[in-house]
């Protein structure tokens, strides 16, 4: 047998992977999968494909929350499950069942391409996940998301060790180092995968990795027969936990499983472009105007932070416009904070264009200038009432840290920072 059994071998095993859905492996996946995929989903209704989609439970939260889903899925009993559960819940409407495999998708659903495309827990039982990977990005529109849930390669022996099977963890590094095939928790052969492996794979196909999250890095040890706690207090707590060890290093590259968001290009020369320019020019001056009426709205009045357009010039500081298509469309720079540490300024997208990676893209890229300029971390300032910036920050390994600047005092006020 190869390093992995195909869905066949995963249809063997059907009937006891819906015996421990309720319990807390499982629940714990769901959750962090979702609150994960709410930080990068466009708003409803949007179109939303998932292939392999078992039961239901992802596409069927997204479907409650107004969106459009298709699901594709070649198990008879998982589909009935499905298709139980949204006339159940009153989704029957916005759901659409279709029978069919990730090798046969032309087959099921023509030519569609989708603004959503999942695939979880899918790709570690097929022997090539490239194949796999070029018909998924096929199928999304451009500056569509593209969700990956994969078996993480470079985690194999933790839950063997934790376990205290010393063997069972020796096995799975050899594993790690070759085929990567493992037998999972169902019985099933499976093969597991590198992030940076999947991230190459899939800019061949004109998609860019957006952010990726490790899932399930602190519970994976437990028996498969747990259950969740009685408490709420206690389930909340615990989730709260592996969510944040999902999105921050090193927790986030314990994971057993690896979650991989993904961004199809628009276009072919739809890549963003960064121009460092001036504090006070033109330019900067109309964003940073955009900037601060949104911060009125949100807060009642403009950012007072003083700044001076020198602190934002090499070598300590920089400030960057993002184009797209030759149009502004975001800034943002940073400064210096003191010998080691730089802060994050004016990180803004136009609303026309978020929901696309961009502000993702324009933290990267400052990020990227902050290390060359010899600084060892980045801090910054953000508030409650900015939500998807706080989201965005977290997701990508930024943590609290004490407060400073002007709103220190402030309780709407929130400071991160992050090690470069």
């Amino acid at each position: 047998m190869g390093p992995a059994a195909g869905r066949d071998g995963f249809a063997a095993a059907t009937g006891t992977w819906l015996a421990r859905l309720g319990l807390l492996r499982n629940v714990v996946r769901q959750e962090m999968v979702a609150r994960q995929l709410a930080v990068h989903c466009p708003p409803p209704p949007a179109d939303v494909l998932d292939v392999g989609c078992g039961q239901g439970t992802q596409a069927l939260r997204l479907a409650a929350q107004g969106h459009r889903t298709t699901g594709v899925e070649p198990d008879p009993r998982l589909l009935a499950e499905f298709a139980a559960s949204a006339c159940g819940r009153g989704l029957a409407d916005r759901v659409e069942l279709l029978d069919g495999s990730l090798d046969g998708l032309a087959d099921v659903i023509g030519d569609r391409r989708f603004d959503v495309v999942l695939c979880h827990g899918v790709l570690m039982y097929l022997a090539d996940a490239q194949p796999a990977l070029e018909a998924l990005a096929a199928r999304l529109r451009p500056g569509g998301l593209l969700s990956l849930l994969v078996r993480n390669a470079d985690a194999l022996a933790l839950r063997p060790a934790l376990r205290w099977d010393w063997a069972g963890a020796q096995a799975m590094f050899d594993a790690g180092d070759s085929d990567r095939g493992y037998v999972n928790e169902i019985g099933v052969r499976a093969r597991a995968d590198r992030v940076d492996e999947l991230s190459s794979w899939l800019r061949r196909h004109r998609v860019r990795t957006e952010a990726w999250y490790g899932v399930r890095c602190f519970t994976d040890g437990v028996a498969v027969d747990i259950r969740t706690p009685d408490d709420p207090a206690e389930l909340a707590a615990l989730l709260d936990a592996e969510e944040r060890a999902g999105r921050t290093d090193p927790y986030r590259r314990l994971g057993a499983l690896t979650h991989l968001l993904g961004r199809a290009r628009r276009r072919p020369d739809d890549e963003p472009g960064f121009t460092a320019v001036p504090y006070d020019s033109p330019v900067v001056a109309t964003l940073t105007a955009r900037v601060q009426g949104e911060y009125v709205v949100r807060y009642g009045g403009p950012d007072a932070t003083p700044t001076e357009p020198r602190e934002f010039s090499a070598p300590e500081g920089v400030f960057v416009v993002l184009d797209l298509d030759g149009e502004p469309v975001g800034c943002g720079g940073f400064r210096r904070h003191d010998e080691r540490s730089a802060e994050l300024k004016r990180m803004y997208v136009v609303p026309e264009r978020r929901g696309q990676g961009l502000a993702r893209a324009l933290l990267g890229e400052l990020e990227r200038r902050a290390r060359a300029a010899g600084y060892e971390r980045l801090v910054l300032e953000s508030g409650t009432a900015q939500p998807e910036a706080l989201a965005l920050y977290r997701s990508s390994g930024y943590a609290a840290i004490p407060g400073f600047g002007f709103y220190r005092d402030s309780p709407v006020n929130r400071c991160l920072g992050k090690a470069l």
